[in-house]
C-alpha cells in the first residue's frame, strides 16, 4: 500500500473517532476503542511485538495522543475506555510534558537575555498556545519553540542568540534565507528556535509585524512572564497557518484541534463584528474564512455549536463532504492546492507563478540533509 493510500485509509477509519472525541460523545468512542483491540503488531526493526494498536500508533504518528488524554481528563471518562489504550495516551502526555517544561526553561532564558539587550520577543504558537488553549503542559505535543521579532531588531536578535550558543541551521545561506524565507532557524543542541520577522499571509504579502508586537500582552507560561500575542490575534495566527498549510497541499488535524480549543474557550466572550471588520482592514479575510470552511468541513460534529463564528460562512457556502476531508488530512497535495485557490480566492497568476518558480528551490529544502 502507497504511503498516500494507507494515511488516507487511516483517516477514513479514525475521523469519525477524533470528531466524537472533541464532540464528547463518549459512548461512541469507547465502542470503536474497543473495537479496535489491542492488536500485537510486529516491529520490522524488533524481534518484539510492539504491542501498540494501529489506533495508537496512528494518534502518535499525528502527535494527537497527548491532546486525546487531555480530552478523556478534561471530559472525567477514563473509567469508560480500556486501560491499554489509556496507558498509550498517559505516556504520551508525560512524555509531552517532560519536553514541554524542558522547551519553556529555554524560552525562559532567550527571553530573559533578549530583555537584559534591549530585544523584544514575542512567544507564538508552540508553549503560548498549549498554556493558552489547554492550560496542561501535557496537552499538546510541541517540536520547537516560535518566536517574533521586529525586523528592525534581527541584527540585535542575531547577537543575542549567538551569545547564548544557537547557531543558525537554515539550508539555505542565512542571508539568502531571510530574503525568501519567513523565518530564520536556529539550533542550539537538540532545541530549533523559529524566529519570524515576518507573518506571511501567501505569496507575496504579509501582515503588519510591527501591529502584531505593540499589541501583544503579558502571560505566564508555566512559571514566567512573556509577551504573547493579544488572543484575538493568537487565532488569526491559527487561522493563517492552516490556511498556509492548505497552501502547500496539507491539513495539520492538531491545528484544526487547536481552533476548535480556541473556539471552546473565547467565541462567548469576542467581539466577532470588530474581529472580522479588523479582518477586512488587513486584506486577509477571505483566507480566515477558508480556514474556518476547513473546520468545518474536517469536523462537522465538532463545529455544529459554532454559530455566531460558522455563520458568517453564509447559508450558499458549499456543504461539508467527507471525502474532501479525507483528501485534505491525508496529505494529497493537489486536494489542498484547490482547496486553497477556490476558498482563499488567491490571485491565479500570483499563485501559480509562485508555486512554479518555487519549485525547484522547495524540493531541494525538502531533501534530507547529508551526515
Amino acid at each position: 500500500m502507497s504511503p498516500f493510500a494507507q494515511r488516507r485509509d487511516e483517516w477514513s477509519r479514525y475521523l469519525p473517532l477524533l470528531d466524537a472525541m472533541l464532540c464528547s460523545r463518549w459512548n461512541v468512542v469507547s465502542d470503536m476503542v474497543k473495537g479496535e483491540g489491542s492488536v500485537k503488531n510486529k516491529d520490522e526493526n524488533s524481534c518484539e511485538d510492539s504491542g501498540e494498536s494501529p489506533l495508537q500508533r496512528f494518534l502518535t504518528g499525528q502527535m494527537l495522543s497527548p491532546t486525546v488524554y487531555w480530552l478523556i481528563k478534561r471530559s472525567g471518562v477514563s473509567g469508560a475506555l480500556p486501560a491499554d489504550f489509556l496507558l498509550g495516551v498517559m505516556a504520551s502526555a508525560r512524555y509531552a510534558e517532560q519536553r514541554n517544561k524542558a522547551l519553556a526553561l529555554e524560552l525562559r532564558e532567550l527571553i530573559d537575555s533578549a530583555a537584559h539587550a534591549g530585544l523584544t520577543l514575542v512567544a507564538l504558537k508552540g508553549l503560548h498556545v498549549t498554556q493558552l488553549l489547554y492550560g496542561d503542559a501535557g496537552g499538546r505535543y510541541i517540536r520547537d519553540i516560535d518566536v517574533l521579532v521586529s525586523p528592525a531588531q534581527t541584527e540585535l536578535m542575531d547577537t543575542v542568540f549567538s551569545a547564548l550558543g544557537y547557531r543558525p541551521s537554515n539550508r539555505l545561506p542565512f542571508q539568502l534565507q531571510r530574503k525568501l524565507a519567513h523565518a530564520t532557524q536556529w539550533q542550539r543542541g537538540h532545541t530549533i528556535v523559529d524566529a519570524h520577522s515576518a507573518l506571511r499571509v501567501q505569496p507575496g504579502y504579509s501582515l503588519d509585524t510591527q501591529r502584531f508586537i505593540r499589541d501583544s500582552v503579558e502571560q505566564d507560561i508555566y512559571g514566567f512572564s512573556a509577551r504573547v500575542p493579544a488572543n484575538i490575534d493568537s487565532l488569526l495566527i491559527l487561522l493563517l497557518s492552516l490556511c498556509g498549510d492548505l497552501e502547500r497541499g496539507v491539513v495539520k488535524a492538531r491545528t484544526l484541534i487547536d481552533i476548535w480549543a480556541y473556539l471552546i474557550a473565547f467565541e462567548a466572550d469576542t467581539d466577532w463584528r470588530a474581529f472580522f471588520e479588523s479582518l477586512e482592514e488587513q486584506g486577509v479575510r477571505q483566507h480566515v474564512m477558508s480556514g474556518l470552511q476547513t473546520l468545518r468541513v474536517c469536523l462537522p460534529g465538532a463545529t455544529e455549536g459554532f454559530r455566531k463564528v460558522l455563520g458568517v460562512l453564509g447559508e450558499g457556502s458549499k456543504a461539508p463532504t467527507y471525502r474532501e476531508a479525507i483528501d485534505l488530512l491525508s496529505g494529497k497535495p493537489l486536494a489542498g492546492r484547490r482547496w486553497y485557490m477556490r476558498h482563499s480566492r488567491a490571485n491565479p497568476a500570483t499563485y501559480l507563478s509562485w508555486l512554479i518558480l518555487g519549485l525547484p528551490l522547495r524540493r531541494w529544502l525538502d531533501k534530507p540533509k547529508s551526515d
